[in-house]
């Protein structure tokens, strides 16, 4: 035996490093940086909200738009009353008594369509011939006419002569309703009204309109935001339920499903309390099948527990018999001392499964075994050691510090642990592989490796690797076979399943990556655990 730091058989022990990345985990990987990340969805609540809002600041401006609208249209078709009055006082002025054909046929001047009694102020008027202002004006405050270019009016001039107001927009003034009709000496004689007033009112309109329906939709969104949060106040409650029961340890059968939905929030008479009344019958089917199942385990636990410990006398008496055998084998038949052969290695094989399911079930059972500090380099030195007495076809290597790295636990247990492993690595290799034992610390923890560079495990049994009665894919197998001459002692397939119960039992975690030409097993037990007795 070397000492510690050194490699059992002289062979190059690789250093310690962390596990070797698995490809199915950078692949992983990389289909996740691949996918691209959408935005987070709103939350029902969210949604509910602004919904409502769309739909206020929808029927609002609706409403506005209708509202604004028809106030408009009534205060042009009043405008336009007014425009048939001031227009037909304009034309009456123009011609003038009789038949002398008025003033406007000596001068063409606006101030005769506008100085008329009953013509309101901001009355616009012009005499126009054919496409062109003759003349133009408009009435002020004092009721004096103030003349307007020809230029300026121009847009007077194709106000078609129907009799009928229309739109036009002139320079300095702004939009008009204006009305043409014929005057005396083949003139034309237009009236106009401002639209300023019109617009302002309709403006201000437009804008009490959106302040006030701003204020009732942002006062709406709270009230509804507020109303909304107190309904789904049970909806949340039975979320939380849900989310605290998700955390729950179900699949180890120690978590007790006692918890219910409020009786407030499981109202039938509404449609929350109908899913949580839904909820909590969901609860008791659960519970109900989780207490039947630990029954049955605890009825199977105690089963094995009781068979494993009663077949030991008589496999001890088997084993016994067959050792008194030897003395005399050589003396009987062929035939017969092969199977007396078989006798003794089978039932050794059988001894040991039955070792193991005991150790199985007083483990599912939480017995508790004298704990203490554990030196694991010793282990480790000790372990690595027997395989290579007993199995010299391998080369086992062995990488530990030189100071001792201990652990709180039941020893005869972790050195199952790593026995176990060792005897794995063993059995699923070909002759010739290097396998290597490593020990370290990490933060607070013992960590220790198996590694070999044997064919790797097939990823169709990596997901029930540690399941009891599990055997490693053939592609590992060492190719055993049953020879006429020579019996062979085959696993039981509750090697990997001990190391993990042994290693939780402990709070400690076992990991295994594997890859053609390497498989790690890796196991992280706390140093910390107090000392329990």
């Amino acid at each position: 035996m070397t000492s510690r730091g050194g490699a059992v058989d002289g062979s190059a022990a690789p250093a310690w490093a962390p596990a070797p990345p698995s490809p199915v985990g950078q692949r992983g990987h990389a289909e996740a940086a691949a996918t691209p990340q959408g935005r987070a969805p709103m939350t029902l609540r969210r949604r509910l909200v602004l919904g409502l809002v769309a739909t206020l600041v929808t029927v609002t401006a609706v409403i506005g738009a209708v509202s604004v609208s028809l106030l408009h249209n009534v205060l042009v078709d009043r405008l336009d009353q007014q425009l048939l009055s001031a227009s037909d006082r304009g034309r009456e002025g123009a011609s003038g008594p009789g038949d002398t054909g008025g003033p406007l046929s000596l001068t063409p001047n606006a101030t005769f369509v506008l100085k008329l009694p009953g013509q309101a102020e901001g009355t616009v008027g012009a005499v126009i011939d054919g496409d062109e202002v003759i003349s133009a004006g408009a009435l002020d405050s004092l009721g004096e006419v103030v003349l307007i270019s020809p230029s300026t009016a121009e847009s007077l001039a194709s106000v078609p002569l129907d009799g009928r107001a229309h739109t036009v927009t002139v320079d300095g003034i702004g939009e008009v309703r204006a009305q043409a009709s014929e005057g005396p000496a083949g003139y034309g004689v237009v009236i106009a009204l401002p639209l300023g007033d019109v617009n302002a009112t309709t403006t201000t309109l437009s804008l009490m309109i959106g302040l006030i329906g701003l204020l009732g939709i942002a006062l709406a969104a709270l009230f509804t935001s507020r109303w909304i949060r107190a309904s789904m106040a049970p909806l949340e409650r039975v979320e939380h339920l849900a989310t605290s029961i998700s955390k729950l340890p179900l699949t180890s059968g120690d978590a007790a499903l006692d918890v219910r939905v409020d009786p407030r929030d499981a109202d039938p008479r509404t449609e929350v309390g109908r899913m949580g009344q839904a909820f909590n019958t969901m609860l008791g089917h659960i519970s109900r099948a989780f207490t039947a199942r630990e029954a049955s385990e605890a009825k199977m636990r105690q089963f094995v527990a009781d068979a494993s410990h009663e077949l030991r006398t008589p496999l001890a008496s088997i084993r016994g018999y067959s050792e008194l055998t030897r003395r005399s084998r050589a003396d009987l038949p062929e035939d017969t001392a092969r199977a007396l052969e078989r006798i003794d290695s089978e039932s050794v094989r059988m001894t040991a499964l039955v070792e193991e399911l005991l150790l199985l079930a007083r483990l599912d059972e939480g017995v508790e075994a004298t704990r203490g500090r554990v030196d694991l380099s010793l282990i480790a030195l000790e372990t690595v050691g027997d395989a290579h007495a007993a199995w010299p076809d391998h080369h086992w290597n062995l990488d530990i510090p030189g100071e001792p790295i201990e652990v709180v636990g039941v020893e005869g247990q972790l050195r199952r642990v790593v026995s176990n492993l060792l005897a794995n690595a063993d059995a699923h290799t070909p002759a010739g592989t290097n396998v290597t034992l490593t020990l370290g610390v990490d933060g607070g923890f013992a960590v220790l490796s198996v590694l070999d560079d044997g064919p790797g495990i097939d990823p169709a049994v990596l997901d029930h690797l540690f399941e009891r009665f599990v055997r490693g894919d053939t592609s590992r197998a060492r190719g055993e076979t049953e020879s006429s001459d020579i019996p062979v002692t085959r696993g039981t397939g509750l090697g990997l399943s001990i190391v993990k119960s042994v290693v939780d039992a402990h709070g400690g975690a076992i990991a295994v990556d594997s890859r053609p030409g390497a498989t790690r097993f890796t196991v992280r037990l706390p140093q910390g655990l107090p000392v329990q007795g």
